[in-house]
C-alpha cells in the first residue's frame, strides 16, 4: 500500500480534494449527480403586490410523487423520482445512470407570512407552480394621515 508521502499520485489527490472542498463551500454542485448541494429540485421564485410564485423543475415525476407543505414563511418541497429499480420490468440491466432517482426535499423561506389556506399548485410539462399569496398581515397597508 502507498503511503501519502511515497504514492506519485498524492498530489493528484490532494488537487482533488482541495476542488471538491472549493465546491463544498461554494454550493454549486461539483457533478450532475450532486444534488444536496446544488439544490433539488431547481426552482425560480419572484413575487408581485399580493403573491410569490415558486416554480420547480421536476420532469418524469408524477403528481403523486410530489408533496408541497407550507405553514408560516415555509415552503416545503418532496419528490420522489422513481427509477429502473422502481419499474414493472425486473429484467433489465442498468448501463449507465446520471439522473439521481430516490427522495428529495427542500424547505424555502419567504420574508413574509404565507395565507396558507389560499395556496394553489399545478404540474405541466415537468414544471411544478405554487401561488404562495401572502397574508394579509404582511401586506402593506396605507395609513391615512389627518391634520390636527
Amino acid at each position: 500500500m502507498w503511503s501519502l508521502t511515497t504514492n506519485p499520485w498524492s498530489p493528484l489527490f490532494q488537487l482533488q480534494s482541495d476542488l471538491n472542498d472549493l465546491f463544498d463551500r461554494s454550493g454549486v454542485a461539483a457533478a450532475p449527480w450532486d444534488f444536496d448541494k446544488a439544490g433539488y429540485p431547481a426552482v425560480n421564485i419572484w413575487q408581485d403586490g399580493d403573491n410569490a410564485y415558486l416554480q420547480a423543475h421536476v420532469p418524469g415525476v408524477s403528481l403523486e410523487d410530489i408533496e408541497v407543505l407550507v405553514t408560516g414563511k415555509q415552503v416545503s418541497l418532496k419528490v420522489h423520482r422513481k427509477g429502473p429499480a422502481d419499474d414493472a420490468a425486473t429484467h433489465r440491466t442498468l448501463l449507465r445512470q446520471e439522473r439521481a432517482n430516490g427522495d428529495f426535499s427542500r424547505v424555502l423561506e419567504l420574508p413574509w407570512e404565507i395565507q396558507t389556506d389560499k395556496v394553489e399548485a399545478s404540474l405541466n410539462a415537468g414544471v411544478l407552480t405554487v401561488t404562495l399569496p401572502k397574508a394579509e398581515t404582511s401586506k402593506p397597508r396605507r395609513i391615512k394621515l389627518s391634520a390636527s
